[in-house]
């Protein structure tokens, strides 16, 4: 377990270290507005989701990111009976992994899942900090047989959402890494074993 602790950290500082990169295109001469350091964040875009996953001592773990457009139609907080059937309806979709995720070359259970649906279930009155742009994610946690053996894993998550039209998607084992856009025609993520 600790080696996997240790490759979700190296995405995680991978991660940082593409957004800081990618932010520092927009400074100019070394002044900050309140809204370029913002831009530095996770971009938020409509259709374009965000996976990373580690993958190793048997487990895999999955972290999915979107905005909640791309999973239930909306950003709002659910208020009518129809938009909170709708995000009832999507956590039960996210909270089914052995429909969402085929691996192959091993098998592959289910150890946990959490699905966080961000405020779009919220009935707090509105306060200052509420934002516009709502994100719902999870995280998976699979047991493998064995991960040297995985030679790929097939994502339905973008045919159970179609609003999502790209999950951009980082990788890495113990002995690989890499990054690929996952689309409705293109969905599965091979490792060339």
């Amino acid at each position: 377990m600790p080696s996997l602790l240790k490759l979700s950290f190296i995405v995680t500082v991978a991660l940082l270290s593409l957004s800081a990169s990618a932010g520092s295109d927009h400074h100019d001469h070394g002044h900050h507005s309140h809204d370029e350091h913002n831009h530095e964040q996770k971009a938020h875009v409509h259709g374009v989701s965000q996976m990373e996953l580690a993958i190793g001592d048997n487990l895999v773990e999955i972290q999915f990111d979107s905005p909640a457009n791309n999973i239930v139609g909306f950003e709002h907080t659910a208020k009518t009976e129809k938009d909170i059937k709708v995000v009832n309806q999507a956590k039960t979709t996210l909270g089914q992994p052995d429909t969402l995720f085929r691996f192959k070359g091993t098998s592959c259970k289910p150890l946990s899942t959490q699905i966080n649906v961000l405020g779009l279930l919220d009935n707090h009155k509105h306060n200052h900090r509420e934002s516009s742009h709502k994100e719902i994610s999870a995280h998976y946690r699979f047991k493998c047989d064995s991960t040297d053996e995985l030679t790929s894993i097939q994502f339905e998550l973008i045919n159970q959402f179609p609003n999502i039209s790209e999950i951009r998607t980082q990788w890495i084992s113990e002995s690989n890494q890499g990054m690929v856009v996952l689309t409705q025609k293109n969905h599965q993520l091979g490792f060339g074993g």
